[in-house]
């Protein structure tokens, strides 16, 4: 997973992004209920039940495109 993060964050966000992930761990990537909707990294998550739990995740990341 970080060196497919690695890839799409852009180098000056790199020393922060550590502790962005570690806050998205914290408050959207919960172990018994995963607010995979909500999630911003879905995309690059090997959670295999993520869409279960985020079924509105494709259509959260369509309106993203679409702007």
């Amino acid at each position: 997973v970080e060196h497919r993060l690695v890839k799409v964050i852009p180098k000056e966000f790199i020393l922060d992004a550590h502790h962005w992930l570690i806050l998205h761990g914290r408050y959207c990537c919960i172990a018994r209920k995963p607010k995979c909707s909500e999630c911003v990294v879905a995309d690059v998550c090997n959670w295999p039940d993520r869409f279960e739990f985020g079924a509105q995740k494709q259509i959260a990341v369509k309106n993203i495109e679409a702007e």
